[in-house]
């Protein structure tokens, strides 16, 4: 028996793993690319859900996101964070950093959602970095609530040459990379 996240677990299924395509944007391609990414990992481990940042309302009220008990974001922390021990966050790339949609979302959960929580993390980006700036920023703010970020971090980089002609995400290169960091992240 392995300890994860200061309990001692059997077996894999002991606990859920969500992973979060961390942009709001319709129709966007990482979405592809997380899917991708969870069918691979829910071959492995059948306790794994997939949460779109797009699944949040459309309509939310900023101020109301920060007071206790009236937070719109509460229902999908609930369902797809606070009983997860491991999360797989996928981030493209924006402005040099990442999604402010992603941002709201953690800013306003509360401190401790996070602690204890194994996380590994994927940039995405057309550019040649795969978000590596992101990715960085994303780690320093983990590491801040208290959450251990997996040292193998994927940059998926030049996105828009990675599909097929029906668009799926098929790049040989990087499903080895999310492989091997699936097998990390289930160690």
């Amino acid at each position: 028996m392995a300890p994860v996240g200061g309990q001692t677990f059997q077996h894999i299924t002991n606990y859920m793993i969500t992973v979060i395509s961390g942009t709001n944007r319709p129709n966007n391609a990482t979405e592809k690319v997380a899917k991708a990414y969870f069918d691979l990992l829910k071959q492995k481990e059948d306790n794994t859900l997939f949460f779109n940042l797009t699944e949040l309302p459309s309509t939310l009220n900023i101020h109301e996101l920060y007071s206790r008990g009236n937070n719109q974001l509460t229902p999908f922390a609930e369902k797809y964070i606070n009983n997860a021990q491991k999360l797989v966050i996928f981030t493209p790339e924006y402005n040099g950093s990442f999604s402010g949609i992603l941002k709201l979302f953690i800013d306003t959960l509360p401190h401790k959602t996070f602690a204890g929580k194994t996380i590994a993390l994927v940039g995405t980006g057309n550019g040649r970095g795969g978000n590596l700036r992101g990715i960085d920023q994303l780690t320093g703010i983990f590491h801040y609530l208290e959450a251990n970020v997996l040292w193998y971090k994927i940059p998926v980089s030049g996105l828009n040459k990675l599909f097929d002609a029906n668009g799926n995400f098929t790049d040989e290169a990087h499903l080895q990379a999310f492989e091997r960091q699936i097998g990390l992240l289930l160690a």
